[in-house]
């Protein structure tokens, strides 16, 4: 063989990736139309059509040309502009269709437009609006890794894991190819994430230390931290701990001084540390950042664990207030998935100073909500910790593990650390409202 070129790649790499239409033989589910009351979902339906049409269906300018007629989706433009539906919601629609009357691959104006569409359907209680939008973004711009990471992160938290996955394999591989290691770092986190959350530990793993490779590699600090922050979780919920506090560490060093996500890293080391029979260690921390969530399902998380913590050292007026906090957050339907969880700490609290009446009822109520949620370890969990309270057991005995005393101090070093630093992001602090008020 004399030519020097190798035979069979003369396109470039990103005509091989598998195409986007092949997810989308149909048009989009009439999600608006359920979600949605009658005069909003119809206008919303039809720009989630037209999106689809034109990522999907008609690829090529030629071809659009046919299925696109410009006088139809400018007068469509014109009549969403003026019409009265929210200014938020018809801006964002307007936009779209102008964008496919005027497209410019260059610019991010019709992403940003569906971005905003989403963020309007999911204020409106209208998930699969929302991630039909930003899904639909991501097939008009088929080459871009970012899209289909943020497409894949929302199907993700969504509950879509098929679909998440699908998207970001792609990001990853577009992201590679186009060498944008921050999305490629993200993507693979993502995806290491996304097995972990289906029981797939190995599997996350490999895609987390790869994620890290590449950040490393690249010098993307922020995203270090994001990858051992998901090690330490990986590592600490498949009962791995020998040297688990080292990802912590890692995280806490890249993160600072003011990663969004270091109060989320606090959490978790705090409630690491409660589950290891640590709460001395925990529960100021955890006080300390009460101010720091304020969206319901993460917050009743941090309260609860207080209250369990506070329980465990027998701090009362702690505990009590806590519990009085998290009364109305408790009843709020947003916290669906983490209200079972949230019950059983609160359950534990109580067990702690004996009020047995007070932990039946808190498991009781965990029993209800993680059968409603169809969350069955939870309910195990939960029917359990019933029947060591009707015995007046104490079911909250985390083993205190026999550890090193460098590595115990090294500890008390980190949870001062990040009370430091949260003590430094604001002066808010944990009261009791009378106290407060006196």
């Amino acid at each position: 063989m004399t030519e020097s070129v190798r035979p069979g790649f003369h396109h470039s790499p990103l005509e091989f990736v598998e195409r986007v239409p092949l997810r989308y033989s149909s048009s989009p589910t009439t999600a608006a139309l359920v979600e949605l009351p009658s005069g909003v979902a119809e206008p919303i339906h039809e720009v989630l059509n037209l999106l689809w049409l034109w990522g999907s269906v008609a690829n090529g300018k030629g071809q659009r040309s046919a299925w696109f007629d410009p006088a139809e989706l400018r007068s469509m433009e014109e009549e969403l502009l003026t019409s009265t539906l929210e200014e938020e919601l018809s801006s964002a629609l307007a936009v779209i269709v102008g964008e496919l009357v005027r497209p410019n691959a260059r610019t991010a104006t019709l992403p940003q437009a569906c971005a905003a569409a989403a963020e309007w359907a999911f204020a409106a209680r209208a998930p699969a609006t929302a991630i039909a939008f930003m899904e639909l973004a991501a097939l008009c711009r088929p080459r871009s890794g970012r899209l289909a990471l943020i497409a894949g992160r929302t199907l993700k938290n969504h509950g879509k894991p098929r679909e998440a996955e699908y998207w970001l394999r792609r990001s990853a591989k577009l992201s590679h190819w186009g060498k944008d290691w921050e999305t490629l770092v993200l993507s693979e986190s993502s995806l290491g994430m996304l097995y972990w959350s289906q029981g797939g530990t190995a599997r996350a793993e490999r895609h987390l230390f790869r994620a890290f490779r590449f950040a490393k590699r690249h010098h993307l600090e922020a995203e270090m931290g994001v990858v051992n922050h998901e090690l330490f979780v990986v590592r600490v919920t498949s009962d791995r701990y020998d040297g688990v506090e080292a990802f912590a560490h890692a995280a806490f060093e890249h993160y600072l001084p003011n990663h969004p996500r270091l109060p989320h890293l606090a959490y978790d080391l705090a409630y690491y540390w409660l589950m290891r029979g640590y709460a001395h260690r925990a529960a100021p921390l955890l006080q300390k950042l009460v101010p720091h969530f304020t969206e319901p399902a993460q917050r009743v998380q941090v309260l609860s664990a207080l209250a369990r913590a506070a329980g465990a050292i027998g701090d009362y007026a702690t505990f009590d207030t806590a519990r009085r906090d998290a009364r109305p957050i408790l009843a709020d339907p947003a916290i669906r998935a983490t209200r079972a969880a949230a019950l059983i700490d609160f359950g534990f609290g109580a067990c702690n100073f004996q009020l047995w009446a007070d932990a039946a009822t808190f498991f009781s109520e965990a029993a209800r909500a993680a059968e409603a949620a169809g969350q069955h370890d939870m309910l195990i969990r939960a029917d359990t910790c019933l029947k060591s309270v009707a015995l007046s057991e104490n079911p909250d005995t985390p083993p205190r593990p026999q550890g090193v005393a460098a590595q115990q101090t090294d500890s008390e070093h980190l949870a001062a650390a990040c009370l430091a630093v949260l003590a430094g992001w604001g002066n808010s602090t944990y009261l009791d409202p009378g106290v407060a008020a006196r």
